[in-house]
């Protein structure tokens, strides 16, 4: 494996920080996640974080740490109190490893305990700790995130994933997990008593670097300038066709999400003959559908309740409520459930 000057240097910089008991890894065990979903452009200060999440925490008085990722911020309650200035989840690194490894996936990770990773379109939904692996539990998870696939990992592998995580942890990745507050001077007097020799030996490692990255450069920057010129000509046929296969794609990506979001009747249909079939005082009225609204009327002599708790084991609905119980005769009653459908894209 090849690494550039930037790489290495933040690898020794990892490196300095694990060696004064700077940066400090909480285990799976230790943590509760919490995947939140953010409107486009809104941030949480930590104050707003605590204030909003804090009800959420299995933990009394938690601390908890937070990065974000596009669309929502992944948070971690703490058991109890971390002294490390960089705090950084052992749940995240691990994470980190998976996320490009499948884009639907439950993964069971054999660590010190059975740790559990849900993760759909490459974002981490759950992640729970089991003592023992409890298939029922792996089943209902299933079920509720509509993810069909399960992978295991062994515990070498696993720790293995840890390491390597560790060690390619970007400046970024860093920056957010920091948790040290602290006045101008308490923070220069620690940046005197512990990083003056390694910063030193940073920058005299990076001077050279660069210098090397400079005289490579240079030698380069001309033909790839005549490279570049020569192939923008030649290509210039093919970013139209480029184009042109964009907005189709575009096309098909917005029919997909406007009509493919939810599924389609005949598999409800299926899904409620299968769940009701073996109810012989029941008669279907109507069934509405409206986007991810549906309205189910159906006449039954028996309890609106017991057919709410049948239809609730339906994968495609989310939520169910009755809306109208009334009374035709003496024998017959009307009920109109009111239903949320799941997405399947």
């Amino acid at each position: 494996m090849c690494y550039n000057g930037k790489e290495v240097l933040i690898f020794m910089f990892i490196k300095t920080l694990k060696k004064f008991h700077l940066l400090g890894v909480v285990s799976c065990d230790d943590t509760s996640y919490l995947n939140v979903v953010l409107p486009e452009k809104v941030k949480l200060t930590n104050e707003l974080v605590r204030l909003n999440y804090d009800k959420y925490s299995p933990f009394i008085s938690p601390k908890f740490v937070t990065f974000p990722e596009k669309s929502y911020l992944m948070l971690w309650f703490m058991r109890s109190k971390n002294d490390a200035s960089i705090i950084i989840p052992e749940c995240y690194l691990l994470f980190k490893s998976l996320k490009n490894r499948k884009k639907d996936c439950i993964y069971i990770l054999n660590n010190q305990k059975i740790n559990v990773f849900i993760i759909k379109n490459n974002q981490l939904l759950a992640s729970y700790v089991l003592n023992v692996l409890d298939d029922t539990l792996i089943q209902l998870s299933k079920d509720e995130y509509l993810i069909e696939e399960i992978e295991e990992i062994e515990e070498i592998e696993v720790n293995k994933m840890k390491e390597e995580s560790i060690n390619s942890l970007t400046m970024n990745e860093i920056y957010h997990f920091i948790q040290v507050n602290m006045d101008m001077k308490s923070i220069s007097k620690f940046i005197v008593e512990k990083f003056t020799y390694p910063i030193v030996g940073l920058i005299v490692f990076s001077l050279f670097v660069n210098f090397i990255q400079g005289m490579y450069l240079e030698s380069k920057i001309k033909t790839l300038e005549h490279k570049y010129l020569q192939e923008k000509a030649e290509n210039k046929e093919l970013r139209g066709y480029i184009k042109k296969y964009n907005i189709k794609a575009k096309k098909y990506e917005l029919f997909i999400q406007n009509e493919l979001a939810y599924p389609s009747v005949a598999s409800i249909m299926e899904a409620i003959y299968k769940t009701l079939k073996d109810s012989k005082d029941i008669v279907i009225d109507s069934m509405n559908i409206n986007g991810d609204k549906m309205l189910l009327r159906i006449r039954t002599s028996k309890s609106a309740i017991s057919y709410l708790e049948k239809l609730n084991s339906i994968a495609y609905f989310k939520e169910i409520l009755i809306q109208k119980n009334i009374r035709l005769t003496k024998n017959t009653k009307m009920v109109d459930f009111s239903i949320r459908l799941r997405k399947v894209f």
